[in-house]
């Protein structure tokens, strides 16, 4: 049986139905004296005619057979919209579920003759194959196609065919030496409503020369864009000197065409981190570990060190990386100024850790009753269950060793970090900057358990 789907065009004979709207087209689509309706208007305002409705699809499917009709916009499936730029809107067929071989349709227009504004529909994939068929449905008087071919079309069924067609399709596309120095590169965007993107992955301090295409029409006035000057009006009015882009850094680079304003903006990726940041506690201290971005260089002024947890010592020793790098994915404990921000670069060719080291990645934790973290200038035991940070270290006691409640550091040189010794004798002193040190022996410490050097 042969379905019928009616297009038909009015313009609005009276301002009072929908204000400042300048055109509408109401759509039919019908089939056995069933038919369905969607009414889509241009105007100032994006609202449903149904007010008090932001989105809403009414698909009326109380007949098996019967078939259906929406545009989409924003997000949202309607069956009455106004919407200020009809730009690139899907039209939406649903086809009847009546078993058939094919899937025939005619698509006609009648336009009032006040109607002055020409509305276009494009259909992307024509019967036979080739390039987009775009129709004036103002001039229009029998267009012929059939949906048994397109990949959503399932026979017997209420197939959607929700990319064929689309009203006032707008293509743009973009020339450049993106790829090839001959600008035989060319790239489609993708169309979002009122816009239209297109991420390119690009190199770093980088200059790249193109131009950008509306409907063939070339807009190449000259503008250039880098870090500081990322957006600018491009009139498709032909050509008058390339458009260029400098790159601050290798990334994926998000090119946006506004079509009411023929402004290009271009997103920049956001810079990379010079490397992992990390905060030192008030004894200098904090666990580390690098992960996938790779290995991590220690600055100067920071100290690196594995670790060996010696049972019933309650002790964890503590020994220095020398090699200047921390390889990824192994647990440290780093030492510097208190409360210092630092940043360790990263770095490759890191020499693999050595000997046992008891301190893991934080990447490769898992809730246990032997493992311990830092707190203060100690190890704790860790009793919730909850994931570490990311870039941190946790000891994990070696198998069978006892779990005590928390477990002094040792380092493999005098850092003063230690615990000062609850029970040894020391002498208080105010110093010359007016501060409380300790003395003990030929050391002197600060209040953090620090030797003062």
């Amino acid at each position: 049986m042969k379905k019928i789907f009616a297009l038909a065009l009015a313009a609005i004979s009276t301002a009072s139905m929908f204000a400042a709207i300048n055109s509408q087209v109401t759509l039919f689509l019908d089939t056995d004296s069933k038919e369905v309706e969607a009414r889509v208007a241009c105007g100032d305002t994006y609202s449903p005619f149904n007010a008090g409705a932001s989105a809403y699809y009414a698909p009326q499917y109380g007949n098996p057979s019967n078939i259906g009709m929406y545009v989409q916009y924003q997000g949202g499936d309607f069956m009455e919209l106004n919407a200020p730029e009809l730009i690139n809107v899907p039209l939406v067929v649903v086809t009847s579920r009546e078993a058939s071989a094919l899937q025939n349709y005619e698509l006609f227009a009648e336009v009032g003759a006040s109607h002055t504004t020409p509305i276009y529909l494009t259909d992307l994939r024509p019967d036979g194959g080739g390039a987009p068929v775009t129709i004036e449905l103002n001039n229009l008087t029998d267009y012929t196609f059939t949906l048994k071919d397109e990949p959503a079309f399932v026979e017997g069924t209420n197939s959607i065919i929700a990319d064929r067609f689309v009203i006032n399709y707008t293509y743009v596309i973009m020339k450049g030496d993106f790829t090839d120095p001959s600008w035989a590169y060319t790239s489609d965007f993708t169309h979002n409503g009122a816009t239209a993107s297109l991420d390119l992955t690009l190199d770093a301090d980088t200059w790249y020369h193109f131009q950008i295409e509306e409907n063939g029409a070339i807009g190449a006035n000259g503008s250039a864009f880098d870090k500081d000057h990322k957006s600018y009006i491009v009139p498709a009015t032909g050509w008058v000197e390339q458009l260029t882009l400098h790159t601050d850094a290798a990334g994926t680079y998000t090119f946006t065409w506004t079509y009411a304003t023929d402004n290009l903006t271009i997103t920049f990726p956001a810079p990379a981190p010079a490397g992992y940041d990390v905060t030192l506690n008030a004894y200098g201290l904090a666990t580390f570990s690098a992960d996938a971005n790779g290995d991590a260089e220690i600055p100067s002024g920071l100290k690196a060190y594995t670790a060996t947890y010696v049972a019933m010592t309650e002790v964890l020793n503590l020994s220095q990386i020398t090699s200047g790098k921390i390889p990824a994915g192994v647990g440290v404990i780093l030492y510097g100024e208190p409360n210092a921000a630092v940043t360790l670069p990263y770095t490759t060719g890191a020499e693999a850790i050595s000997g046992t080291n008891h301190l893991k990645p934080s990447a490769s934790f898992a809730a246990a009753d032997d493992i311990y973290v830092l707190s203060g200038n100690m190890m704790y035991q860790y009793t919730e269950s909850d994931a570490l940070p990311a870039n941190k270290a946790f000891l994990k006691l070696p198998g069978g060793a006892p779990a005590p409640r928390r477990i002094t550091l040792h380092f493999d040189e005098a850092q003063g970090v230690e615990n000062v010794g609850v029970d040894a004798k020391a002498q208080k002193f105010i110093g010359e900057d007016g501060q409380i040190y300790l003395r003990r022996g030929n050391e002197v410490y600060n209040l953090q358990g620090q030797i003062v050097k």
